[in-house]
């Protein structure tokens, strides 16, 4: 057999297993620049894992999200999560409900979206005792994903509308799809020292 000389420039081995001496001085950065992009590829792969994480909401069926990695959406209005101990609203304009002290009545009047999409939305709404508009002090909102433990990334401004009384709530920002929850709690005054008069939740999972 015969034995082919090594040349100038040949990246071969020699006999022995061992890289010629004029090689060995290249082997060192090599395996540092692979070391460097293994580490660059496994920390981009950490990165979209934890952005997987937190984006779980996103269904993957294209219906509306609701981070059980599953959801439906059937007629217009309706938006439904599939796990069922979760409390879920279905939009309808003029939508009430009882607040949790059982003292005022929560109107969801119109939502500009129908129902609520992702990103920014306008709600009007109406806080009434009984029959007749409450006379009350400030309206603090907070819109928050439940399941995730964050809150959206932009809260809403209540103002009031001179034309017919209601509350204008904006932006409603839901930032992702999956399951929010949108609540407002209403105060005796300020709500810095105020006391709580009632609160009310809309829940919705967003597409």
């Amino acid at each position: 057999m015969q034995r082919r000389e090594l040349q100038a420039g040949d990246s071969t081995t020699q006999g022995n297993g061992v890289l010629p001496q004029s090689k060995r001085g290249n082997a060192r950065p090599a395996r540092a620049q692979t070391i460097k992009h293994v580490t660059r590829v496994l920390g981009l792969l950490v990165s979209l894992n934890v952005a997987t994480g937190c984006s779980g909401d996103t269904d993957n069926t294209g219906a509306g999200g609701s981070g059980g990695g599953g959801s439906d959406s059937g007629l217009d209005g309706f938006v439904s999560c599939t796990i069922p101990a979760d409390p879920l609203d279905t939009y309808l304009p003029n939508m009430s409900k009882l607040g949790s002290n059982s003292v005022l009545t929560f109107t969801l009047v119109q939502s500009d979206n129908a129902p609520p999409i992702r990103y920014e939305n306008t709600w009007k709404l109406r806080i009434a005792k009984g029959d007749q508009t409450a006379l009350i002090g400030d309206i603090v909102p907070k819109v928050d994903m439940p399941r995730h433990g964050h809150p959206a990334g932009l809260q809403p401004t209540i103002t009031v509308d001179p034309n017919d009384g209601l509350y204008i709530a904006k932006p409603v920002y839901f930032s992702m799809a999956g399951y929010w929850a949108s609540k407002f709690t209403v105060y005796q005054g300020l709500a810095i020292d105020g006391e709580v008069v009632d609160m009310a939740t809309f829940y919705f999972c967003i597409e």
